[in-house]
Order: structure tokens, then sequence, then C-alpha cells
């Protein structure tokens, strides 16, 4: 998984995007529509940017990179004709940021919005312009015309196999198995992965049957969220490399991760709906801090215990008496919660008040606290 910059001073040769509404870049995952791009992607990065100190003009210009790059998907007429060696299909201000942000605001993009397959792995820009940017593959329309066509085809086709499951965990496990079981690692002709372009966007895995981790993570994303289930490519490091990795929501409400490269590896489910506990051991992931190449935005809290299946068969979404912030786990933190409501220094809502009443008297007090605490302890179980 790769990521590149270029500063480049480039003629002034293409038209200028037109800005779009603030909020106009996306849809939430897990909200339905009837456009296709929209439904594949999500707007969870788009969200993040805009808590960030220049938020306003990160998300000025992700709406201006998305309209263009949705205009390139709608017009397969054009052809984009080489500048200097490089085909440019937009140029944009930077809405008055910087060529770093600039470059994490473009990443951010092409992360929600994993259909955008033509979109360069490469951020290319100069003083006073960024470039939206393809390569030669998909100068022509016609060759953006088959590809697209095949893509829609992959996305629905996979998603209708995939809503025979009877749970969200079922629906992605059928993704996943399709990935894993159905498609081979790029490689390059040295034995290395594969750099070229197609073999880290969705075209690899649904078109070319082949295709490096990035790939197969925004594969995987681009079904999951067609089926209004939200979930990310994840990146970050993994055994010294850069790699890339889903998280997904299931049907508990909590979002697990998941690695369709390793489990492609071991042709297995060893890395499927695992909580962070495992992964916080094999996977390291980009942060908000990271350079422009290695900005990852700030993702929903992960469940730090895997998904069991068979006990959300039995018990469904019903509270885990105990584990009161949910996290999986019923430790030192549910019971500092518990006292600290008992002693009446900060009260409990919601569902962690019902996870906090053991005894389910409608009360939480001591005899909860307790409980909890013995539990903890090791005293009952």
């Amino acid at each position: 998984m790769k990521r590149k910059i270029v500063s480049a001073a480039l003629a002034a040769v293409m038209t200028i995007g037109t800005v779009i509404p603030a909020g106009a870049a996306g849809i939430p995952a897990a909200e339905d529509s009837e456009d296709f791009l929209l439904d594949c992607g999500t707007r969870t990065g788009y969200d993040f940017l805009g808590t960030m100190e220049n938020g306003e003009q990160m998300q000025a210009l992700y709406d201006e990179m998305y309209e263009s790059a949705v205009k390139l998907w709608n017009d397969t007429s054009r052809r984009i004709r080489s500048t200097d060696g490089f085909y440019i299909y937009d140029e944009l201000d930077y809405c008055g940021l910087d060529f770093d942000d600039a470059t994490r605001v473009y990443f951010t993009m092409k992360a929600d919005n994993p259909m955008f397959y033509f979109a360069s792995m490469t951020s290319l820009g100069d003083e006073s312009r960024f470039y939206m940017s393809t390569n030669a593959d998909y100068a022509r329309g016609g060759e953006r015309t088959r590809i697209q066509e095949a893509l829609v085809d992959y996305v629905t086709s996979t998603a209708e196999l995939a809503e025979e499951g009877e749970l969200d965990y079922d629906k992605a496990k059928i993704v996943h198995d399709q990935i894993i079981y159905n498609v081979s690692y790029a490689l390059d002709s040295n034995g290395d992965p594969s750099m070229e372009e197609w073999a880290h966007s969705v075209e690899g895995t649904a078109l070319r049957g082949e295709g490096v981790c990035e790939s197969f993570a925004k594969t995987f994303q681009a079904v999951m969220n067609y089926m209004d289930i939200d979930g990310y490519t994840v990146t970050g490091q993994a055994e010294g490399g850069d790699h890339a990795w889903n998280s997904v929501q299931l049907d508990d409400g909590k979002y697990y991760l998941l690695d369709c490269t390793w489990d492609y590896v071991i042709q297995g489910d060893e890395f499927f709906a695992r909580g962070s506990d495992l992964f916080g051991r094999e996977h390291t992931m980009d942060t908000p801090q990271g350079d422009p190449t290695h900005f990852l935005p700030e993702l929903p809290a992960m469940s730090r215990q895997d998904f069991d299946r068979e006990y959300y068969v039995a018990h469904g979404s019903e509270p885990v008496k105990g584990d009161i912030n949910g996290d999986g786990e019923i430790n030192v933190t549910d019971v500092v919660l518990a006292a600290a409501h008992v002693k009446s220094i900060r009260a409990l809502e919601g569902d962690w008040l019902a996870r906090a009443d053991i005894n389910g008297d409608g009360d939480v007090n001591v005899t909860d606290l307790t409980w909890i605490a013995a539990f903890v302890k090791g005293l009952i179980k």
C-alpha cells in the first residue's frame, strides 16, 4: 500500500472545478441512496476534516475534489490529454491550504470514496494549484465506460449474494470470502507487491481478480457501504511495512477489524471481525497526526473483543451486565464508573446505567458495585 506526492510546475490547461455546497460530498455509509457512487462511499473522513484547524477550507477543497471526480466518472465521452506526461483532468485552487494539507484532503477524499479507481496514487500540485490526475490507462472514455460497467456489476452482484446472510456479520463474511477465495495477490516480475495503479484500486480485485492489500480493502469497503453497513479502509503498518485493512460496524453497533489480505494468505478467517486487542499487537493504525501520506481520520472506537456470533444470536443487543462502558470487557474501569455513580460523583445514563444494574432492580447501588468488583477480582463468575 503506497501513496506518493509529486510537486510539479504545470501549465494551466484544465477547467477549474465548481464548488458544491458543504456537506454535499457524501452521505453516511449507513444511509441509503439511489446514487451508486454515494451508496458506495462514506463521509467519515469528510466529517473529521471539519473538526481540524483549517476544517472549513479542507471541506471546501474536498467538495471540489469530489465533484471533479464525479464529473469524470459521469463523462465517459471525454478523452484526457497528456500534459508533460501527466494526465490531468482538473485543476483546483488550494482554498487557502498548503500542499501538504491539500494532500491530506485528497487521500481522505479517495478513502471515503473507494469507487474512484481512476484517482491517481500521486498527489500532484505546484505553488498555486492542485491537480486532479489519472494515468494513461484511464485517459480514454471508452475504457472508463468498460471498467465502470464492470465495477457496478461486481458491487451489485456481490451485495446481492451477501444479502442472503442473516446478520450483518454474515453479510460481511460473505464479502470477505468472495475476496479471499477468488482473488490473487498482485505481484510484479520481481515477486514484489505490484505498484500498478489498478492493483491498488477496486479495479484490481473486482475486474482483474488480483490486487494488493489496498485493493482488497477498498473493494470490501465499497460493497459493505453499498449495503448500508458502515465500514472504512484502515491504513497503517503491519510487519514493518505499509498496509491496509478494514473496520466494519456489525450487528451490536460496535466496530470490528478485519484483514482480507492476511486471511487470503492463510485461506481462512483468523483476522475476520476481530477486536482491537488482537489487531493492536499485529497492526498499527495511521493517525490524524501522520505525515500527508500516512494521514488517517479518527475512526469510531473499535471493540476490544472479537465479535461473538453465537452470543449475539442468543442475546441480541441486550446490554452485557457489568460491562458498563461497552468495551467488551468487565474490568476496573467499570468498577470506577459504578463507584462514581453510587457516590453521586458522575451519574450513569442510558445503556451505561442499564449495564450497571446487575440485579435488575431498577437502581444502581452498593449491591451492584459489590458484584462488579467481586467479578473483577475473580471471586464470582
